[in-house]
């Protein structure tokens, strides 16, 4: 969204009744020690079974604490104690200042507080492409053009070069990999390592992309025809791949990342449609998101059963009506076949507009994020809300002031209470 399209969702702070159409974890010492072999009967403490000889290895975590000494197993004498984690694994953060840039920060209380970046916020420059990789501690932002890299889990950041455009996502995957696309655009390129490769798109629009969650050079991208197509050599070539989605896809598309074949396709004023077979085949959802625009969408990476939508409930289709208007969040636990209400916005304190960003938790199916910004213009002052809604319809919110906007988030490898956000400024 641009800084027009900002302005639009400031005004619905103003008029929004007008507008219906349109982590707990502190960074202590890491988990407890994962490692290795004590004696080959028992494990010393924090550690598992192994062979004779060996010490419980530390914790991944922070460096992790030296494993204890493994008890003597029944047919092997203990284990001497294990040296300390050597950082072969993600850890938190160990700084609470976020250093060469203010465009990520990152938050252990979803947002109560949110550590500082260097610098202030100043100009037009937007942050909405971030992804923790499978790279230990490594994390990559497009902001503003730029592609910035951290090595140490978000402390300090340094420019790597230019993206092939700006305010694109990106998408991480396997094998220290992450893939940028401009939604809606055909701007397409991998990050991998300190290396930017732009890579031919096979579509015009973008909207949406998926990877296999065991190998990350296998891709699908859809267009805004709802044509997914198929890459296995890491974007390098493409092909077409089942039919186009009944109504389109002009919002967006999410894949599943524990299974390519499913995805969800937002429509405009036709709800969401949903493919199991690699999009050989689309049924039309279900439910209350019947007739509906849809522009955000999200299958929880925790259970695929588990899909997240929001958008703007229409009171009226092909001249009959229908229900009540308004915005809402609707969640599926059939994988985007049904879908039922959580939130309405016209009962609840959050603030919902035509694409607020949804971030289903890693780890718990029951969880997603939200987030809505608005820049200090008209007089008002900037603020940035972090929202986290429970399946039950539980709602808490966290505000932070001089902050223009959440456009990106992603979860830390090494506890999903930790939090990443991609921050943006709307400041001519």
């Amino acid at each position: 969204m641009g800084y027009t399209g900002r302005i639009v969702r400031l005004l619905y702070l103003v008029c929004a009744s007008v507008l219906l159409l349109a982590c707990g974890e502190s960074a202590s010492s890491g988990n407890p020690s994962t490692g290795g072999a004590a004696g080959s009967g028992a494990a010393g403490a924090g550690g598992v079974s192994g062979s004779a000889g060996t010490g419980a290895l530390g914790g991944v975590s922070g460096g992790g604490a030296s494993g204890a000494s493994g008890a003597s197993g029944s047919s092997g004498a203990g284990g001497s104690a294990g040296s300390a984690g050597s950082g072969g694994a993600w850890s938190l953060p160990a700084c609470t200042q976020v250093k060469g840039t203010w465009a990520v920060r990152f938050t252990s209380d979803e947002g109560m507080t949110v550590s500082p970046g260097d610098g202030a916020l100043g100009g037009v420059a937007y942050t909405w492409g971030l992804a923790a990789l499978d790279e230990p501690n490594v994390i990559v932002a497009e902001h503003a053009g730029n592609v910035l890299r951290s090595t140490d889990a978000g402390c300090t950041f340094v420019n790597i070069g230019a993206a092939p455009a700006s305010t694109t996502r990106l998408h991480a995957a396997t094998g220290g990999r992450a893939y940028g696309y401009r939604v809606n655009g055909n701007e397409f390129y991998v990050v991998q390592g300190t290396t930017i490769t732009p890579l031919k798109s096979p579509v015009a629009n973008v909207m949406g992309l998926g990877t296999s969650t065991s190998d990350g050079a296998w891709l699908r991208v859809a267009d805004k025809t709802g044509q997914l197509y198929e890459s296995t050599d890491a974007g390098a070539s493409f092909s077409k791949i089942g039919t186009k989605a009944p109504k389109g896809c002009f919002y967006s598309v999410s894949f599943d990342p524990a299974d390519l074949d499913h995805a969800v396709c937002g429509t405009i004023t036709d709800g969401t449609f949903v493919t199991f077979d690699g999009g050989k085949s689309w049924t039309a959802s279900e439910g209350d998101a019947l007739y509906a625009n849809i522009f955000s969408l999200e299958v929880s990476p925790a259970d695929g059963a588990i899909v997240w939508i929001e958008g703007s409930q229409l009171g009226w289709h092909e001249g009959q009506q229908i229900g009540p208007e308004g915005r809402r969040i609707w969640r599926s636990a059939d994988g985007g076949k049904t879908f039922t209400v959580v939130l309405q916005a016209e009962t609840s304190s959050a603030k919902l507009y035509n694409g607020n960003l949804l971030a289903a938790h890693p780890t718990d199916p029951e969880v997603v994020y939200f987030t809505f910004g608005t820049p200090p213009v008209g007089g008002l002052s900037s603020e940035s809300f972090l929202y986290r809604l429970e399946a039950s319809g539980k709602l808490t919110e966290q505000r932070q002031g001089g902050i223009d906007s959440y456009d990106a988030i992603a979860f830390s490898p090494a506890s999903p209470s930790l939090i990443y956000l991609g921050i943006s400024s709307e400041r001519p």
